[in-house]
């Protein structure tokens, strides 16, 4: 089964495997401050994804009320086109990952640990947005979320 998972927000991402669990893609997510997200699940349809694993956004308190309309909008778009989805708390993919820092990590440490673990899981997946940028925290949580649900949900097998 072809899966995707998300990583929501403003400059989150989304990962999909497809083709036989060999081939893993990731795009941009909802760019701007108010995102549609048809075009995003217009691209996983085309690539046969049946399951979307989403992090969840409810409520958290660095969830702004754009990125909460952008997850409802997203998460009702893909349920309108009959793709099932799953939410995940980022402490329960994330502790499963060993990604659970101190909580006196700053925001840098904790992207830099995720960059890191997704290259060694994953090291033939580009993480970079483009090709002048460095690696995007946000594709590699995307990759670490359809990982997660890949090996602890048995989704996309």
């Amino acid at each position: 089964m072809n899966i995707a998972a998300v990583d929501p927000g403003i400059t989150g991402a989304y990962a999909i495997r497809y083709e036989a669990h060999e081939i893993l893609i990731q795009k941009n997510y909802l760019p701007g401050q108010e995102g549609d997200p048809k075009p995003m699940v217009e691209d996983m349809i085309s690539l046969g994804v049946r399951s979307v694993v989403m992090e969840d956004m409810s409520g958290g308190k660095a969830t702004s009320q754009v990125s909460a309309i952008n997850w409802g909008r997203l998460k009702q778009c893909l349920l309108d086109n009959g793709i099932g989805v799953s939410v995940v708390h980022p402490s329960t993919w994330k502790a499963k990952l060993k990604l659970r820092g101190a909580s006196s990590d700053t925001e840098a440490v904790r992207k830099g640990r995720s960059i890191a673990l997704a290259k060694e899981l994953y090291p033939n997946v580009n993480l970079k947005p483009t090709e002048k940028q460095k690696d995007s925290s946000d594709f590699a949580e995307a990759l670490l979320i359809l990982h997660w649900a890949i090996t602890e949900k048995n989704l996309g097998k």
